[in-house]
């Protein structure tokens, strides 16, 4: 048997759903950037098949940063735990990345990319956003957003 697998087409790019919406297959041109996505309860794993990003991955607890270059060279895999946010600018002028994991929704949670009270360093000042991401909340939201949830369970 064979499927079409759902793909979703931009100005940026597509990203394309795999196996049940469990993968995602995200292609991206040059300064498209891509998240702060939120995932409290599932961790995701992602890797580079063309291309070079600079990856961030922040500890919401604690804002430890992580960051990263990887490209298709080093055959790596980033581990984002559960409780991180994180997100990508792509460096190349196309890349090609997959991403693993149970809360890759496209309801997923988003944090501003320049939040103040992270403040990340990015390579570039304007990124180029999808609308959803320039609409992403600040950290300050999210933290009391998650703070709200734990008090209702």
């Amino acid at each position: 048997m064979i499927t079409i697998p759902t793909t979703h087409f931009d100005k940026r790019g597509s990203h394309k759903e795999l196996f049940d919406k469990k993968m995602l297959s995200e292609k991206s041109l040059q300064n498209v950037l891509r998240g702060l996505y939120v995932d409290m309860a599932h961790e995701t794993k992602l890797t580079i098949i063309h291309g070079k990003i600079f990856h961030v991955v922040v500890d919401l607890k604690t804002k430890k940063t992580e960051i990263h270059q990887i490209s298709d060279q080093r055959q790596e895999e980033i581990v984002i735990p559960s409780g991180c946010a994180y997100g990508y600018l792509v460096l190349s002028e196309l890349a090609i990345v997959v991403k693993k994991g149970k809360g890759l929704a496209l309801n997923q949670s988003i944090i501003q990319f320049d939040d103040p009270d992270l403040a990340l360093d990015w390579p570039i000042k304007y990124p180029i956003l999808s609308s959803r991401d320039k609409k992403a909340s600040t950290y300050a939201e999210i933290l009391a957003h998650i703070e709200t949830r734990k008090a209702l369970i």
